[in-house]
């Protein structure tokens, strides 16, 4: 991100960083900067989820990775995932 659009300024850090997902699973990262409004860190891989989408009535949950994330123009975010297993 371009640093004159951080809300905050960042420190530098070297910290592990675990994600805790939906089920338990927890995820390490490294920890790189840090600020009132942000952290950024770095993956040996990607950030993988568990989601759970109603299709024709039906729940269907699979695993993803975090494929990318897009900041539109009104504000909001636009998350791409990519399952990483087969589908039922």
């Amino acid at each position: 991100m371009d640093e004159d659009r951080r809300k905050a300024p960042r420190m530098e850090i070297s910290s592990t960083v675990e994600f805790v997902v939906e089920g338990g699973s927890i995820q390490e990262a490294h920890g790189i900067d840090l600020s009132e409004t942000g952290i950024g860190f770095l993956t040996a891989d990607t950030l993988t989820v568990a989601l759970t989408v109603t299709v024709g009535g039906e729940d269907v949950t699979r695993l993803a990775k975090l494929a990318r994330i897009i900041r539109k123009e009104d504000g909001s975010f636009l998350f791409g995932l990519e399952f990483i297993e087969p589908g039922a």
